[in-house]
């Protein structure tokens, strides 16, 4: 079987990251206050402005185009874009209730809250998601739940930033966002590839660690992971698919990590014999699960020189008790491997964000997370609830101080594959802030193309 089965309708940056150097994701809110509900006008006017975006967007077929006239001709100039709606969004768009994508319960058993139904920032959420409390600026400023809600995001990227803000420019001047028409508020997040000066070909993270190196790469296992059989088009008797999509913005604290790492550094220094730069360098990959290089910590005591891609296929079955690599390490904690499930149940493609356009690594300022996945509810939060379980603790893992004091403490092994450990304070560290985001769905083509022939429905 072919992955994904309809490609000219499926949506791009999924079955292969987008891979441009530069991207940008505009929220459009089409709300003036935050209840408001939509007239049949402004229903037809959001719908028709959606109609103008759709031969403009990128899908799974046109990706694969692009990437092979890339491989053939060396054309780095296409540019994708991606919408993505949010439930108050497919009410903006007059669609009823049993046509929205819903992330509720399976069985009578489980948590009966729909996740895609509120927003990420409302308290029913915020209970759910306890790796990351919500700070109490957020309320007042974009993303907080006081404010009209986010309806669409557009993802533009591109590696040229001349051309991806030609893309943007085209968005802000749309007559529907000039005229205010149909968009009343929108605002921007960028994001940007930053190398590190040893790697050219692999993008970092925050941290300063090669990133995206454990997504998944069989289609099928990709498939399985993000495809979301949209109800709207069960209700017309055909299948049409999309997935979920999530965006959180993660500011990121390096003088903190580098402050937890030089004081494990010391420890480990006491009782190796490595020098304090190979000290820092084992530190640094107790924290995080490898080396800056992608090396898996669980692998080797020393990075390895060939990089990253080669050395993904690893568990943790002869480290159970976390002697090698810590169980409070991140990518141990977020993913332990175990049962022969070595890929993480979410596909990420997320980006850094930085403060400077000359994207160096010491401009970096967080990440843009962004995952698709089948449910939010039964994919990202079981990896956000192990974070934070004192068994398998996130040492990364954000705990604000002020809204809940936390000092957790996590023991790291004194030496590589050795028994004596050493336990550290970890909690209150601000590594990482939430500073806000949103639950989105990105709709398949279907389901675009079928809005101007179907019946405007306003909820009360």
């Amino acid at each position: 079987m072919t992955y994904p089965p309809n490609p000219d309708y499926f949506p791009a940056n999924m079955f292969k990251s987008h891979g441009r150097n530069h991207m940008c994701c505009i929220f459009l809110k089409c709300r003036e206050k935050k209840d408001a509900l939509p007239s049949q006008g402004d229903v037809q006017a959001a719908r028709d402005f959606i109609a103008w975006l759709i031969p403009k967007l990128t899908w799974h077929s046109d990706q694969l185009r692009q990437n092979e006239d890339y491989r053939r001709n060396n054309n780095d100039k296409h540019t994708l874009r991606c919408l993505f709606i949010s439930h108050q969004g497919y009410e903006w768009l007059g669609i009823k209730e049993a046509d929205i994508p819903t992330d509720g319960p399976r069985n009578s058993d489980d948590d009966q809250v729909d996740f895609f139904r509120w927003r990420m920032n409302s308290t029913l959420l915020r209970r759910r998601f306890e790796d990351y409390k919500l700070l109490q600026h957020i309320e007042n400023e974009k993303y907080g739940t006081k404010k009209p809600a986010i309806d669409f995001m557009l993802l533009i990227a591109n590696d040229h930033k001349e051309q991806l803000d030609q893309a943007v420019k085209e968005i802000e001047t749309h007559p529907a966002v000039t005229g205010r028409t149909v968009v009343k508020e929108f605002f921007k997040e960028h994001g940007t590839k930053v190398f590190s000066e040893s790697n050219s070909e692999k993008p970092i993270g925050p941290l300063g660690f090669v990133d995206d190196i454990s997504n998944a790469s069989k289609p099928e296992d990709i498939w399985n992971m993000v495809k979301y059989k949209e109800p709207f088009g069960v209700n017309r008797n055909y299948e049409s698919y999309g997935s979920f999509f999530v965006f959180r913005k993660l500011e990121v604290n390096r003088s903190r990590f580098e402050e937890l790492t030089d004081k494990l550094a010391e420890v480990l220094y006491e009782h190796n014999d490595l020098s304090i730069e190979e000290c820092r360098r084992l530190a640094e990959a107790m924290y995080v699960g490898r080396y800056k290089n992608g090396t898996p910590l669980v692998s080797s005591q020393r990075p390895f020189p060939v990089p990253v891609d080669t050395h993904n296929n690893f568990d943790y079955e002869e480290d159970q008790l976390g002697l090698r690599c810590p169980v409070h390490a991140h990518i141990r904690s977020v993913n332990d491997r175990t049962d022969g499930k070595r890929t993480p149940p979410i596909l990420r493609r997320g980006m850094t964000y930085t403060d400077n356009p000359n994207s160096r690594y010491a401009s970096i300022k967080g990440l843009l997370f962004i995952s698709y996945q089948s449910s939010i509810k039964f994919n990202l939060r079981p990896i956000l609830d192990k974070m934070t379980k004192p068994s398998s603790i996130d040492a990364l893992a954000y705990r604000d101080p002020i809204n809940v004091p936390n000092t957790s403490k996590v023991e790291f092994p004194t030496k590589w594959g050795g028994e004596k450990k050493s336990t550290h304070e970890i909690g209150g560290r601000d590594l990482t802030k939430f500073k806000g985001g949103e639950i989105f769905f990105a709709p398949s083509r279907y389901f675009l193309e079928a809005l101007q022939t179907e019946p405007i429905h306003i909820s009360a």
